[in-house]
């Protein structure tokens, strides 16, 4: 999210603070909405089945992100596992494997 705050000339600072306490809360919470659908997806649900009995904002913004990023040309690397996870079935462990093998760089 960095990347794409920074092309529009987001002061960094503004976006780790406020991208801060939204990661807290989702990771923390157990009254999050998106930190359930994440773990109902880690366990084999259906994006569906899950979304019919909640609302996630993360689950519309991992779409419009995922295509602003490749509209953009922006690599973005965890959001484009979110996608491929919710919208093309990938499996979960699958993407984790997929991004921890990736080669390191500075980011």
């Amino acid at each position: 999210m960095t990347r794409l705050g920074l092309l529009w000339e987001v002061k960094r600072h503004f976006l780790w603070l406020t991208g801060l306490g939204d990661l807290v809360t989702t990771c923390f919470s157990p009254q999050s909405r998106n930190r359930s659908v994440g773990e109902a997806l880690g366990k084999g649900s259906k994006i569906k089945n899950v979304l019919g009995s909640m609302v996630a904002e993360g689950i519309i913004a991992s779409k419009a992100v995922y295509y602003l990023s490749r509209r953009m040309k922006i690599p973005m690397p965890i959001t484009e596992q979110v996608y491929k996870i919710v919208f093309e079935k990938k499996n979960p462990r699958k993407a984790m494997t997929d991004l921890m093998s990736r080669s390191i760089k500075s980011e």
